[in-house]
């Protein structure tokens, strides 16, 4: 659990350069080629997301948060102390 500030970090700004691109990537793409395109690839890029989320067993195997401190210990995830 040591690294976990650490990858919530790099979590949350991943996400919002993301967030702070994604409004330019939609002008452009409006202008360049045209709105059924632009919402087609941001339809694509959620659809990939969804997919991923689903198809990824460990992230849908995670217990509550009252024990993911067991958890990661018996996957050795943990640091040990």
């Amino acid at each position: 659990m040591a690294m976990q500030g650490r990858i919530s970090s790099l979590m949350r700004l991943v996400s919002l350069g993301v967030m702070t691109f994604a409004p330019a990537l939609a002008g452009w793409g409006l202008e360049i080629a045209g709105s059924t395109t632009t919402l087609l690839l941001f339809a694509a890029v959620l659809a990939l997301g969804v997919v991923i989320g689903l198809l990824a067993r460990d992230l849908r195997r995670l217990p509550v948060s009252s024990r993911w401190e067991r958890h990661a210990r018996e996957r050795g995830y943990s640091v040990p102390e």
